[in-house]
């Protein structure tokens, strides 16, 4: 396991150092900082829909998830609106508003 977190260390702090330049680029108002935060939101969002189809296309029945079908419906409706709601923060944030 220890492997695991020191393996993972490897591409998180680059990500994290990125995002901590593209912060103070950003507060500084340059210009580089701008396009620095689209190309990550737009790999966030490459590997949120990457991720979102291979759990969706794993093996397995949903109702093994919770023992009845009801309930397993009701985890899958969840799952996807609050999936919807990490790719669309814009459009939820409307919603409360006339």
């Amino acid at each position: 396991m220890a492997n695991f977190f020191a393996n993972s260390m490897v591409w998180t702090f680059p990500f994290a150092g990125w995002g901590i330049v593209t912060g103070i680029g950003l507060l500084r108002v340059w210009r580089w900082a701008r396009i620095s935060t689209l190309i990550f939101s737009g790999l966030l969002a490459a590997f949120g829909i990457a991720e979102t189809v291979a759990s969706l296309l794993m093996p397995g029945d949903l109702d093994t998830l919770a023992g009845n079908a009801s309930c397993s419906k009701l985890f899958l409706y969840s799952w996807i609106l609050f999936r919807l709601q990490l790719a669309s923060p814009g459009w939820f944030s409307s919603l409360g508003k006339t």
